[in-house]
């Protein structure tokens, strides 16, 4: 379901738990069994609020796979495949983009960072 190095969008099946949904998740680890992901986090507590969140019955924490994703801060999330909206899993097709503007002033160039940022992209904005 999940590819290494691959970049996701999705949803999961307990917003107030996991959060609703996530951008741009990088895969850094995939089909990760219990013993690695209870490194990275607290699998069985996570598992239990997922439970009284929601009222599904989830697999036992030791039966499913994990995955391990970056964000474009690396950080680390790890979540089991049955966590995952699974009709919510989109792959990211991206790319960089290199924009020039010209006759700009030292104040467009913050609006224009906060108006990148503000739809969810990062950039870097160099002068010459």
């Amino acid at each position: 379901m999940f590819e290494i190095n691959k970049i996701y969008n999705f949803n999961t099946l307990a917003p107030v738990t996991l959060g609703l949904s996530y951008k741009n998740m990088k895969v850094i680890g995939a089909n990760i069994n219990y013993r690695l992901a209870v490194n990275y986090t607290d699998i069985y507590t996570t598992r239990e609020k997922i439970i009284q969140e929601t009222g599904l019955t989830l697999l036992n924490v030791k039966d499913v796979s994990y995955v391990i994703f970056e964000n474009e801060y690396k950080e680390t999330l790890v979540l089991s495949l049955d966590w995952v909206v699974t009709d919510s899993i989109v792959v990211v097709e991206s790319i960089n983009a290199n924009i020039r503007l010209t006759n700009i002033s030292n104040d467009d160039l913050t609006i224009i960072n906060n108006a990148i940022n503000a739809l969810g992209y990062s950039c870097d904005i160099t002068t010459d």
